[in-house]
C-alpha cells in the first residue's frame, strides 16, 4: 500500500500512480476551455454588434424534481465594453441565436426573465 508524504489515516487502497490518473472514469477533472464564436446581430436599435458565443447543454436539477434540459449561452463583448452575459433556455432544441433574440426581444418588451 502506498501512504502519501505527511499525510495520516488509512492508507490508499489503490496504489498511486500516473496509469491512474488515465482512467476514462477519472476524466471528469478535465475541464475544457470554452469556445467562442462570433455573431452579429441587431442590438437594441443601435445598429449592428458582434458578440463572441459560447453554447452548451446541461441538465437543470431542483431537489425534488426530476432533471430539465437546459441550452446555455455565454455572451462576452469583444470591445470588452460590456460585461459578459449567462442566457439559459428550457428548450435545448433552439440555438443560441435564437435564445439570445427572444432575449432581447424579452428585454426590449419590459417582461421579467
Amino acid at each position: 500500500m502506498n501512504r502519501l508524504p505527511n499525510v495520516l489515516g488509512t492508507p490508499l487502497a489503490v496504489p498511486v500512480s500516473s496509469a491512474n490518473a488515465c482512467l476514462p472514469w477519472k476524466r471528469w477533472y478535465k475541464i475544457r476551455k470554452p469556445v467562442f464564436q462570433k455573431l452579429t446581430l441587431d442590438w437594441y436599435g443601435e445598429g449592428e454588434r458582434t458578440l463572441e458565443i459560447c453554447t452548451g447543454t446541461a441538465l437543470w436539477y431542483r431537489s425534488g424534481f426530476d432533471p430539465l434540459p437546459i441550452r446555455w449561452v455565454l455572451t462576452r463583448d469583444p470591445d470588452g465594453k460590456r460585461p459578459p452575459k449567462a442566457i439559459f433556455s428550457t428548450d435545448p432544441t433552439q440555438t443560441a441565436e435564437q435564445i439570445i433574440r427572444d432575449a432581447h426581444e424579452a428585454l426590449e418588451s419590459g417582461s421579467d426573465l
